[in-house]
């Protein structure tokens, strides 16, 4: 029996003045690791943004609260990706878990 990764927090990631001001919007996608101990493991980037973008979405997913993969009980590591879309017209990004 097997119990899917369940994410109990996704901070939004600070979209930064820089970002702001040259008018950016786009989507930083990441590929997270999510340790059976519940912490985060690494983070690797598959798609990143200028002016700090990378950097705030990295931030963000590194304080993200989650109850591991289970299987037959037993608590999994497991890596995902994990995207978060930046607007200049909102103060912080969106984020978004793949299964």
């Amino acid at each position: 029996m097997s119990q899917p990764l369940r994410i109990l927090s996704k901070p939004n990631a600070k979209y930064t003045d820089a970002a702001r001001q040259n008018n950016l919007q786009g989507t930083v996608t990441l590929r997270v690791t999510f340790l059976a101990s519940g912490a985060i493991g690494s983070i690797s980037t598959i798609k990143g943004l200028p002016y700090g973008l990378t950097e705030q979405a990295i931030a963000a997913a590194r304080a993200m609260t989650f109850e591991p993969e289970k299987v037959n009980g037993v608590p999994r590591t497991t890596t995902r990706p994990v995207s978060f879309t930046f607007s200049p017209h909102a103060p912080s990004s969106h984020a978004t878990v793949s299964a």
